[in-house]
Formats: structure tokens, C-alpha cells, sequence
């Protein structure tokens, strides 16, 4: 039977995370035999080679990269090993709902050019205790382990042989870690109150979007900002827009530019309460924050539009989603009554914000932005005349705000 939805999950060391993740997907509510999963072991260090002799109840397929080849690339290589009609894009440090899949595939019966995404609120899911978390999660275990009685007996059993610790003693446990020591079990992947037990509430850009456009997302010129890398989309139109860009190197940013390439497709992006998943908590990447700046500036290039610029506000604490909606509404009707003063407003806009990125990944404060960014004082006084004629026209507001904020930093 040819499967009717393919699960692609990149991995890279990520044991035992994956291999709940697999559990997991083996108790979805959909026809086991129409799901088709693909692991794609991207050159693991870790025991992910156990994958090759995996036998789930579920077409599956084991894929080992020769060598590491980035996020961006194994779910390409996924995707082109997928049979499924829709594809789902899941980290494999994630433990889907057992109606994980369900849900979303019942939009892809209805629209083939729905793009669905998690709207039920985040979890940070201690499954295991691991190496060089953050004291961030450190923080996040301990007060677990003081109100929660399965967490407190488990990390005894695991960590002291079943005595009680205070605080400073566990703080000083899960600091001398050297391996992983799983907390639950690959039985206890579809019993959600036992992952509630263990975990802790995480608010995610999709529900923080959700929340400020209402009803507004589904025709929202920046509905595609919400995309994280776990969504499901139809085979056809992911193949219409390229899949992922492997130029995209290292952590973030690749599933950005793949849901704004969707959205100039025709994509529909849509918020399904109903669709639940937990993220497993692990040590982050070694080069994240570099990686990261990286890939910002990347997106940039490749897109030099104002509504992709416009992220840049996150850089100096400014990034509001209605606000940011209401510009780009703003930009695109600047666009077609004045497309000559539109040109030079944004144009300007995208440099400044081009220069935050800039200023911000070289460690400097992101100020005098419009000299910065390489605008003549003769250009500068011509804009600020381009800035009076938009504002006089009272229908922009939010665009002369933006272009206002700017300026003054």
C-alpha cells in the first residue's frame, strides 16, 4: 500500500532522544501501514546505528549519512526518499501526541496547499539527564525534583542510589554527568501524564503568533514567521519550491527561509491546537549563537525584502507580531498607491536593519544606524522628505513608526 504521509527525522547523536521519538510514532491513531518513517543518521558518533536493524510496525527506512551533513541537507535526502503525499518534518528529539499525525492530515485532505504547524502549547520534556545542560534546565530539574514525587524518586534511583538529595547536591550531580541516563521509558511514550510529570510549560514563536493575530493568521502576510522545523506540507508543493537550501550550515534559520518560500508558493499556513508534541531537553550546540548569527545574515541576502528584514527587531528587543503585521500590510499598499516613495522607505528600512544584524553578530551596540548603513546626508535629507510625504498621507502609520525607530537608534 503506497503510504499516504512520510515522517522525515534528521538526527545527529540524539540516542536515546530518537529512539522515543520512534516509540512514540509507533502509537500514532493513523494506519500504521500509510506511514512511512525515514531516520536520517547524520554521520551519528552515538549508538543512532542501532536504527539498521529497527523493525516498527510502520514502513521504515534507516538512512546514514558518510558524513556530517547539516539539518538543511538530511531532510532533503529525506524528502527525496519520501512516498508519502505529505510530508512531515519532525526533530527527533521530539515525542509526538499519539494524534500527532492525525490532525494534521486532516487539513491535507481539504487543502493540498496547507502547511500545519503545532499550535497546542509547547513542553520541554526531561526524558533523560544528560552532559552539559544549562543552568537554565538545571534550574528547571531541581524544582521538579522538589515538587514532584516520581521526578524526585527516579533521578534518587538514578543519580544516588535512591537517597534523597538537596539542592546544591543534585545541582552538583547533574554537573559531573558523563553520559546520558534516560528518566522514562520507551513504554511510557504515549502515557501523557507521565510526560506531563516530567516536564515544564514552553510558549513557542507559533503560539506567541497565534495569540496576537487571532483569526487574522490564516490570510497574514507574515503567518509563515511561526514555522518552526516541525510541520507537515504536501510532497508536491515542497518540491516546487526546492525543499530545504543547504546553504543553510549549521543551527536555525533553514526552516525560516523554507516557510517564506512556501508563502511566495501560495502556501496556507495553518494553527492546530489540537496538534500536541514535547521537545526533549538537551545540552545545545557548542557554536549555536555564531551558527545562528550566521544563518540570520544568510536568510538577509537571499531575501532582502522588508518583510524578512523586519526580524531583525528581535535583535534589539522591538519584534511585536501584530506591529509587524500591520507594517508589511502597510508596505504592500505603499507598494501599489506610491511604489516609487515605497521603494526608497524600504529600501532604507531593509539597510538599517541589514545593519543590526551586522552590528549585533560583531558584538557592537546597534546604533546611528542610517550612517552606518552607508546612506549619503545628501540621500538621508531626501528620505527624511519621503518620510513626511508617506505620513501625510495617513494611511501608513505603522510603516513610518518603523522607519522612525530606526533612525533613532
Amino acid at each position: 500500500m503506497k503510504p499516504r504521509v512520510t515522517i522525515v527525522l534528521p538526527s545527529y547523536n540524539r540516542y536515546p532522544f530518537n529512539a522515543f521519538c520512534l516509540r512514540a510514532l509507533e502509537k500514532q491513531t493513523v494506519d500504521l501501514s500509510t506511514m512511512q518513517v525515514i531516520l536520517v543518521d547524520d554521520a551519528s558518533t552515538d549508538e543512532t546505528r542501532r536504527f539498521r536493524k529497527y523493525r516498527p510496525p510502520y514502513p521504515f527506512q534507516y538512512v546514514r549519512n558518510e558524513r556530517v551533513l547539516g539539518v538543511a541537507r538530511s531532510r532533503n535526502i529525506g524528502l527525496k526518499r519520501a512516498k508519502g503525499d505529505v510530508v512531515v518534518f519532525l526533530d527527533a528529539d521530539m515525542i509526538p501526541d499519539p494524534n500527532y499525525v492525525k490532525f494534521q492530515l486532516e487539513w491535507h485532505r481539504h487543502d493540498d496547499r496547507s502547511v500545519v504547524l503545532a499550535g497546542a502549547e509547547g513542553a520541554r520534556l526531561y526524558s533523560a539527564l544528560v552532559p552539559g545542560m544549562k543552568s537554565g534546565q538545571l534550574r528547571q530539574i531541581v524544582t521538579m525534583y522538589r515538587e514532584r514525587d516520581i521526578v524526585r524518586t527516579r533521578i534518587d534511583g538514578a543519580l544516588n542510589g535512591g537517597e534523597r538529595m538537596d539542592a546544591a547536591q543534585l545541582r552538583s550531580a547533574l554537573r559531573k554527568l558523563k553520559r546520558s541516563i534516560p528518566l522514562l521509558s520507551a513504554n511510557e511514550m504515549d502515557v501523557p501524564h507521565r510526560l506531563d510529570a516530567f516536564s515544564t510549560p514552553k510558549s513557542t514563536k507559533v503560539n506567541h503568533l497565534a495569540a496576537a493575530l487571532g483569526k487574522g493568521l490564516r490570510d497574514s502576510p507574515i503567518a509563515w514567521m511561526g514555522c518552526p522545523g516541525n510541520l507537515s506540507v504536501g510532497r508536491r508543493l515542497l518540491r516546487t519550491v526546492g525543499g530545504y537550501d543547504p546553504d543553510f550550515v549549521g543551527w536555525g534559520t533553514e526552516d525560516v527561509d523554507l516557510a517564506y518560500r512556501l508563502y511566495r508558493a501560495g502556501a496556507r499556513f495553518v494553527v492546530d491546537d489540537r496538534v500536541k508534541r514535547y521537545h526533549q531537553e538537551h545540552a545545545p550546540p557548542p557554536n549555536k549563537k555564531i551558527e545562528w548569527q550566521r544563518n540570520k545574515m544568510l536568510l538577509l541576502r537571499k531575501h532582502p525584502v522588508l518583510e524578512v528584514a523586519i526580524r531583525s527587531l528581535n535583535e534589539v528587543g522591538a519584534f511585536d507580531y501584530a506591529f509587524v503585521d500591520r507594517i508589511v500590510r502597510e508596505s504592500y499598499a505603499l507598494r501599489r498607491r506610491s511604489p516609487a516613495e515605497c521603494a526608497k522607505i524600504e529600501t532604507a528600512s531593509i539597510a538599517m536593519l541589514r545593519e543590526i544584524l551586522r552590528l549585533k553578530s560583531k558584538g557592537r551596540p546597534p546604533i546611528r544606524l542610517l550612517e552606518r548603513s552607508g546612506i549619503a546626508a545628501r540621500e538621508r535629507r531626501r528620505l527624511e522628505s519621503v518620510r513626511h510625504r508617506v505620513d501625510a498621507m495617513g494611511e501608513f502609520p505603522h510603516l513610518v513608526k518603523l522607519y522612525d525607530f530606526l533612525v533613532s537608534l
